[in-house]
């Protein structure tokens, strides 16, 4: 069994930060989140294209039927528009998933 490193790695970081004067975090502004979507939207595209395709049965379908991707897709566009939506709500504003938290804890 191996000792829990994270208070060592978390002072480590602390003194290097402290030393060579990395940045503090910023305070979450609701302005920058447009701004940061856009900055990131690339980073989500191929995860979600290729698991998207994979999972949600897409890839399997069109060549079982011969048939392009976007007949098969279109009826799940509006789908994986909220999927979206939520999954970028929950990355880029605190609240929302930690809702749950303080409801149950506090």
């Amino acid at each position: 069994m191996s000792p829990d490193l994270s208070p060592a790695s978390s002072a480590v970081s602390y003194c290097f930060a402290r030393r060579y004067g990395f940045p503090l975090a910023e305070v979450f502004r609701m302005e920058r989140v447009k701004e940061i979507f856009i900055d990131e939207l690339p980073t989500f595209s191929p995860p979600v294209i290729i698991l998207g395709g994979v999972f949600g049965g897409f890839v399997t379908a069109c060549s079982i039927a011969r048939a392009n991707i976007w007949e098969v897709s279109k009826i799940d566009i509006y789908f994986i528009a909220v999927l979206m939506g939520v999954l970028m709500l929950t990355t880029y504003v605190p609240a929302v998933p930690m809702f749950l938290v303080e409801y149950f804890y506090r």
